[in-house]
């Protein structure tokens, strides 16, 4: 993909009276999550996206000549990215079983170092990527998580093959027809995605941020965010794979399922080509299942033995369609009150007290009554010396 000289369009301050606006094209949007509101009607979706009008943008060549000369270089790239990481895992290896019996010279060193800078530049870790605790496994089929090369040419192509075209440009949106100009175009790079919308947010390029179809880039914004953070909710399920941090090698790994307090062991292995990690298997019972790492050597002190280095917490979701609340037939509870003292009163029914053991209605009358007695007394007191015969003078 490239991106041609001359832009689309002109804005109206340069077009004037001839000014040609461009449409979004609804068909190009089926099947595209950022397009796709939840609770929206098909026909209040195709007005949402009627509204803007767009004057200008960026000419996106995404031709079949463009994409097959991109796909070209990037194979050429990624076979030799891939050859340079396969080299310096094998170096790593040598240069480890060297250092075990102390035969590691001042250049080895410095050739070792070399390799690790050029690999965190090639395969740069950052976000939630940065903690292994934190982060998801691997795919068994990205680059990151290729170090080794097939040696016959047919698999070598199979495999780049597969990582270009997983990695090539998709659009998923275009301007006019599904034929027409690109409007947003996404393309995998490492683990991360990254969008190209060819219009601006100007008025003069567009009216996008004056209508409402500019929840289109919220939903970007959101939806890329939460693409970096790790998964942590989960249905039924039967296992959940989680890594290892590289860095730590002597850890002893515990699960708590929900309501218990007693740990249960979990076995530590590899869930890639370097990549150690543990299995959580049997969620099926909803809940926060906890996953906590000690190190070996804490646990001969209670005080520190207690704290882990890191805990991850998982939660396991029940059905959805037992949190509907769907209203209960009078048959149905009829039957379940059978033999219990309810009654059913139906909207607009009248309440009746007949049959009921009631008490207590009239306590009201008494306590009046009660009240003008104390109240009498009251009067009587502060009436009686009034009543007294005057004495004689």
């Amino acid at each position: 993909m490239s991106l041609n000289k001359e832009p689309i369009g002109q804005t109206p301050e340069v077009a004037g009276a001839n000014v040609k606006p461009l449409f979004l094209s609804f068909e190009s949007l089926a099947g595209e999550d950022y397009f796709d509101l939840a609770n929206v009607s098909e026909n209040e979706r195709r007005d949402l996206y009627a509204e803007p009008f767009f004057f200008k943008a960026i000419d996106a060549n995404v031709s079949a000549e463009a994409l097959q000369a991109w796909k070209q270089a990037e194979a050429e790239r990624l076979t030799a990215e891939l050859t340079l990481v396969s080299e310096a895992k094998k170096r790593r290896e040598e240069f480890a079983v060297k250092e075990a019996k102390g035969e590691i010279d001042e250049a080895q060193r410095k050739l070792q170092a070399d390799d690790d800078a050029q690999l965190r530049e090639l395969r740069p870790t950052w976000l939630t990527w940065g903690s292994a605790a934190s982060a998801s496994a691997l795919d068994a089929d990205s680059d990151d998580a290729i170090t080794d090369l097939p040696s016959d040419s047919a698999e070598r192509a199979t495999v780049i093959q597969s990582l270009v075209e997983r990695r090539s440009p998709r659009v998923l949106a275009r301007f006019e027809s599904e034929k027409g100009p690109p409007f947003l175009v996404a393309r995998q790079i490492g683990r991360g995605e990254v969008l190209l919308a060819t219009t601006g947010l100007l008025s003069s390029w567009n009216t996008l941020p004056k209508t409402n179809a500019i929840l289109i880039f919220d939903r970007m914004l959101r939806g890329m965010t939460q693409a970096t953070l790790a998964r942590r909710n989960f249905a039924a399920v039967e296992r959940v794979t989680l890594p290892l941090p590289s860095e730590e090698h002597d850890l002893t790994v515990e699960l708590y399922r929900p309501g218990r307090t007693d740990a249960e062991p979990l076995d530590i292995g590899y869930i890639g080509t370097e990549q150690r990690g543990i299995t959580v298997a049997g969620m099926y019972e909803r809940g926060v299942y906890r996953v906590a790492a000690h190190r070996r050597a804490m646990s001969a002190d209670p005080a520190l033995a207690d704290k882990p280095i890191w805990e991850v917490p998982l939660v396991v979701n029940g059905p959805a369609d037992e949190s509907e609340l769907d209203p209960l037939p009078r048959e149905r509870a009829d039957e379940i009150a059978a033999a219990s003292n309810i009654r059913w009163v139906s909207a607009g029914e009248e309440i009746s007290l007949a049959g009921s053991a009631i008490r207590g209605q009239y306590t009201w009358w008494y306590l009046i009554l009660l009240v003008l007695l104390f109240l009498l007394l009251e009067m009587a007191i502060l009436a009686w010396p009034l009543l007294k015969p005057a004495p004689a003078i």
